[in-house]
């Protein structure tokens, strides 16, 4: 399953990229394309495991997942894909290898907790 390395990977870039913010991490919104090759159930299962011992444990994963878009030369128009396993166009049935979108997989947005200003 290489969604724990993905998932191991996302949280040491957010360890670095945050490490002079302040605060506790609470989610991490991520966009996960159908082309990716990514299992966003086996990322989300992954996610606790490698975010254990750091600052974003007990953060939670969400997911949204982009569909495949593809630019139909024959139409001339994008099209979304119904399946991520047939690259035609849904309307005129032709090939469609020119794929304009659903192969990301990137950090949308961070969720923190400011860090409490006033300390006991």
């Amino acid at each position: 399953m290489h969604e724990l390395s993905i998932a191991v990977h996302i949280v040491a870039t957010l360890e670095s990229d945050l490490a002079d913010k302040p605060g506790r991490i609470l989610a991490v919104r991520l966009d996960v394309g159908v082309l990716s090759g990514v299992v966003a159930d086996a990322l989300q299962f992954s996610w606790d495991l490698a975010c254990e011992g750091t600052r974003l444990a007990g953060s939670q994963l969400k997911i949204h997942e982009l569909p495949a878009v593809v630019h139909c030369e024959k139409c001339a128009a994008r099209r979304t894909l119904a399946s991520s396993h047939r690259m035609r166009c849904p309307v005129c049935g032709e090939w469609t290898p020119d794929v304009v979108s659903g192969s990301e997989l990137q950090i949308r947005a961070v969720e923190m907790a400011a860090e409490s200003l006033a300390r006991a």
